[in-house]
């Protein structure tokens, strides 16, 4: 049974639930997987996670590989299978990782970060479409240090929405370009308000107070 799940994604046909069990460092995080739409449970898988729900950055799933979080390593899995396999170990330098996106952009597999140094936030991307050698594209871009409350992305842009450090009359919504060689920011707005949820569709930004 699942005890203490601090976040899951989804394809098709299954559900992938990070459990942490205890929650007291001492163990490891399980990756819980359950079949749709009876949610019949197919598989648990020990991670390389302590199960410290501080330690938890993120999951996130494209097509079938499985990216897993924590403030210094992105664990990658296969889930084309029935138990989830680790087929790679991603060391990101930089500053602790606080969000991760996994998008497409042509025929590569790429690989949006967001972390935060001692004085300031950082947004870089990487081609994994060789998950054995990660190739940063361009150059990291440095904004104002903060707290990323969201991520998304549409087809050639990614949307990070970051609380700065010290302010809670604002939070500023940096608007990034991709394409297959360099990730660069095309504008940057300063959203009032105590922002806590952004959806984008399309054209269309939504911000939740």
């Amino acid at each position: 049974p699942l005890s203490n799940v601090v976040s899951a994604v989804s394809n098709s046909e299954k559900i992938f639930a990070i459990d942490l069990g205890l929650g007291d460092g001492r163990g490891f995080a399980v990756l819980e997987v359950l079949g749709l739409p009876e949610l019949t449970p197919l598989a648990r898988v020990e991670t390389e996670l302590l199960n410290n729900i501080s330690l938890f950055q993120g999951i996130e799933i494209k097509h079938d590989r499985l990216f897993l979080a924590s403030s210094e390593i992105v664990w990658v899995y296969d889930v084309n299978q029935s138990d989830p396999e680790l087929i790679s170990k991603l060391e990101i330098g930089g500053g602790d990782i606080d969000a991760l996106k996994a998008l497409q952009f042509a025929d590569k597999d790429l690989f949006f970060v967001s972390q935060q140094s001692s004085e300031s936030s950082t947004f870089s991307i990487y081609d994994l479409t060789n998950l054995q050698t990660p190739v940063m594209l361009g150059d990291p871009i440095t904004v104002q240090k903060g707290e990323i409350i969201q991520v998304s992305i549409t087809e050639s842009d990614v949307y990070a929405l970051i609380k700065p450090i010290y302010e809670i009359d604002f939070a500023i919504l940096h608007v990034l370009g991709v394409d297959g060689d360099r990730l660069w920011i095309k504008e940057s707005y300063q959203i009032p308000g105590y922002i806590t949820d952004m959806a984008v569709n399309n054209s269309i930004i939504a911000c939740l107070l």
